[in-house]
């Protein structure tokens, strides 16, 4: 049964990445605005999933919002 979810897996990606209008060509695919737009949700314990207000300043704060930075980053537009 693996093995037939593990081929089923592999045939997706094939096909998603084969297919031309999916793939992102650069940062004006992915952040149209000029800037990159993350939700995240906010709960009462940071994990992987969720984040955190750090108390000082309001701002979110963990995991998701630290991957958000660094897809900004290398894609060189503004969060």
């Amino acid at each position: 049964m693996l093995r037939r979810g593990l081929i089923a897996a592999l045939g997706l990606v094939f096909i998603m990445t084969s297919i031309p209008s999916l793939k992102a060509e650069g940062p004006v695919d992915i952040a149209p605005t000029g800037a990159l737009r993350v939700a995240v949700a906010v709960g009462p314990a940071a994990s992987a999933f969720w984040t955190t207000r750090d108390p000082s300043t309001g701002k979110p704060r963990g995991v998701t919002v630290e991957l958000a930075r660094a897809a900004a980053d290398k894609l060189h537009v503004p969060l």
